[in-house]
């Protein structure tokens, strides 16, 4: 095997990425494979395999990422779902840790013209850091474009950063 030119060595690895598509053209699976010389043999070596479920219409629903074990299998690690509304629309997204704690949490509304309008963030607290949270509201003009986002803090009503975008004449991103 040789992946872009290059050959591997005792000291090298070189990554193979594999891809898979649904019939929508959206992917479903990625999976990283080294290939590794091994006792004067190039081995192809599984890594590690993110796994994607989306809706018929594309939208992505859900993940998992595994690792190989060594055993031919594969051992889960984080994944992430979403739940979707009636339109599509994800309106809540949760990563989970290995072990099956939360990592975060996003809910998410959309205005009467199907924008995003605010996303909240919840971080719980683990490991000795405190729990977080934030809500960052979108903000578009006239012309229905993006124009801002603005968020805060949750709990304290801080701002915490602010982003704004503006158009020329013509109407280009500046």
């Amino acid at each position: 095997y040789v992946t872009r030119g290059v050959q591997p060595t005792p000291q090298t690895i070189v990554p193979r990425w594999e891809y898979t598509f649904d019939a929508n053209g959206s992917m479903t699976s990625l999976t990283k494979r080294d290939l590794r010389l091994i006792d004067g043999s190039v081995v192809l070596v599984d890594y590690r395999r993110n796994t994607y479920v989306n809706t018929p219409s594309g939208v992505f629903v859900s993940s998992l990422f595994e690792r190989a074990n060594g055993n031919g299998g594969w051992t889960p690690g984080s994944r992430v779902e979403s739940t979707l509304n009636a339109d599509g629309q994800r309106v809540l997204c949760e990563a989970f840790l290995s072990s099956g704690e939360l990592a975060a949490r996003f809910k998410s509304t959309y205005d009467s013209e199907g924008r995003l309008a605010t996303v909240v963030r919840e971080v719980p607290a683990s490991g000795g850091n405190s729990a977080q949270a934030d809500s960052t509201v979108l903000v578009y003009d006239a012309e229905g474009r993006y124009s801002s986002n603005v968020t805060y803090d949750r709990d304290s009503g801080d701002l915490l950063s602010r982003v704004v975008t503006q158009f020329d004449n013509q109407g280009h991103l500046i």
